[in-house]
């Protein structure tokens, strides 16, 4: 019985720190929220029309891509790089046992998000 008591806490401790766990993966749980000046710019991912902004979009919308264009009402387009940054939820792993939550949050593509905000000035790029 104890053993028994031991092994679930240990599998809680385990789970309670994988980013994967923590926030789900990556392409079914992260929001963008894209703002811009001015508004109303129609934002591409991988030549399909994402949103108008202001818009919130689901990062599965952006496809992995590694930018966003975006086009304004005169047909004007230009290119945004769009970066993965660190995610700060991998720390648990670290902190609570490494191996198992490293691994599966690296197969699930949970070791870095894009960011959760994002401001476009079209006519600053």
């Amino acid at each position: 019985m104890l053993i028994k008591l031991l092994q679930y806490f240990l599998l809680l401790l385990f789970l309670s720190s994988c980013a994967s766990v923590q926030q789900g993966t990556l392409e079914d749980s992260q929001t963008i929220i894209i703002t811009s000046t001015p508004t109303n710019l129609k934002v591409y991912s991988n030549v399909t029309l994402v949103c108008s902004t202001p818009c919130s979009v689901k990062a599965s919308q952006i496809k992995s891509s590694s930018y966003l264009m975006v086009k304004n009402d005169d047909e004007v387009i230009k290119k945004i790089n769009l970066e993965k940054g660190f995610n700060e939820d991998i720390v648990g792993n670290i902190i609570y046992g490494a191996g198992p939550g490293v691994v599966f949050d690296f197969l699930s593509g949970n070791l870095s998000k894009y960011p959760s905000k994002m401001h476009i000035n079209f006519d600053n790029l």
